[in-house]
């Protein structure tokens, strides 16, 4: 019997905490925005952040209930008791679509599946999976559960990606469009700008060595710095502002910015922070690196010959502030399409 109790008592905590998401705005149309973080990635809390300020300059008047991607797990059952099929459902974007971050992968289609009455968008996105066995297998059953759904929209922001989508998911509307963090404009005045700052990957989608180019800035007697957009501390949405102006104004009082993150370019680019960016495995790099390649303080390579070149270009802009400038009305088109629904 106590056990009853017990498990009664469990069951009512959940779902009181997963009210308290909702609380006010249970009865009114509302878009969710799911699997944000609240992990140490500052790449995936820009563009959580851009998303949030995108919907708040385009509907002041829709409430936006976010639901990070671990409190979305652990209570996934409990949160369908409280998405009304008039919601409209918003996957926050990133470059994690694929077998790559197979986790990420499986809570997409769990939503998807889960939620076949709802529209459902995902934000602008990179897919990528491996040309073996398992990267086949996994890419079959996201093609057949992602064509399963009659309401499903998908942005993605390399032409690649794009590419995919439209030969092998015909049965969903996908859309060309730029990585979200775009949207924010990060360049304001700083210090004078110092040294040379490395941000630079350490995990499954490293492709570049970085010794030729330390050494190339050595020899120049350049002061190196290192830094990283994914940290060594948990981040929660009440800290996420916080934590990023504190990065990007690392990026602001930098003289050049050497990356092969994505999110190190974009962080650049919104903050006039010259940068030269290596590709990555996935190539989510330099398929966004096309929506701002008019930047001329921001260039991509693939070797260290390309690097050198790109060097010697932007430092003969002899140029130590740039104020970012993006045509934020191609971004429009993810308003129009949840507009049109």
């Amino acid at each position: 019997m106590i056990k009853y109790i017990k498990r009664f008592k469990s069951i009512v905590n959940n779902f009181l905490y997963c009210y308290s998401f909702f609380s006010g705005n249970l009865f009114k149309k509302k878009f969710i925005l799911m699997n944000t973080p609240q992990y140490s990635n500052l790449g995936d809390h820009a563009i959580a952040k851009a998303e949030i300020k995108f919907f708040h300059d385009y509907y002041q008047n829709v409430p936006v209930i976010e639901l990070p991607g671990e409190i979305l797990r652990k209570y996934f059952k409990y949160f369908k008791y409280f998405i009304k099929k008039k919601d409209f459902i918003f996957i926050t974007g990133g470059g994690y679509l694929g077998n790559l971050w197979i986790r990420e992968e499986m809570l997409v289609r769990n939503i998807i599946e889960n939620y076949p009455n709802n529209n459902i968008f995902i934000l602008p996105q990179t897919v990528y999976f491996t040309n073996d066995e398992k990267g086949i297998n996994e890419k079959s059953k996201t093609i057949s559960i992602y064509n399963n759904h009659k309401h499903l929209n998908v942005f993605l922001r390399d032409k690649r990606s794009y590419d995919f989508f439209e030969k092998y998911l015909k049965n969903i509307k996908s859309y060309y469009v730029p990585d979200i963090v775009l949207y924010l404009n990060e360049s304001t005045a700083c210090k004078v700008r110092n040294g040379i700052l490395f941000c630079l990957r350490k995990d499954l989608e490293k492709t570049f060595n970085c010794k030729e180019v330390i050494k190339y800035f050595n020899d120049k007697h350049e002061i190196l710095s290192y830094t990283d957009t994914v940290i060594n501390e948990t981040v929660s949405i009440k800290d996420r502002d916080i934590v990023l102006e504190k990065k990007f104004n690392e990026f602001r009082l930098a003289k050049m910015v050497i990356t092969d993150r994505l999110h190190g370019m974009i962080f650049a680019a919104i903050t006039g922070t010259p940068c030269i960016a290596f590709d990555n495995i996935s190539k989510k790099v330099s398929g966004v690196y096309k929506w701002i390649e008019s930047l001329e303080y921001i260039k991509v390579v693939n070797s260290f010959e390309e690097f050198v070149e790109a060097y010697n270009y932007i430092n003969n802009l002899n140029n130590e502030y740039f104020n970012y400038s993006f045509d934020i009305s191609m971004f429009q088109k993810i308003h129009h399409i949840i507009d049109e629904i």
